[in-house]
């Protein structure tokens, strides 16, 4: 008589699929909370550059930061809209 390895170890397979939608679940956060820092990164980065450009700082780093916040808060709100329709 052959026994599966969930029967061996004693586990549920309905365990394994809510462990593997927790995961999948901590995997999009990441995701999200990563594209709100490369956003507000990336336009911080930007505004640095022209601030050294054109000599004003730190007026457009504050602008990059303001800008890339409202983005990656735009971002994050779209992604959990999302998140809430599946």
């Amino acid at each position: 008589m052959s026994r599966s390895p969930n029967q061996d170890s004693g586990e549920n397979p309905k365990d394994d699929s809510r462990r593997d939608t927790t995961v999948q679940g901590m995997y999009r956060l990441v995701g999200i909370g990563f594209e709100f820092a490369c956003t507000v990164g990336v336009m911080a980065l930007l505004g640095w550059y022209l601030d050294r450009r054109w000599n004003t700082t730190p007026r457009y780093l504050l602008v990059g930061l303001a800008v890339g916040f409202a983005a990656g808060l735009y971002l994050l709100i779209q992604s959990a809209r999302s998140s809430f329709k599946d």
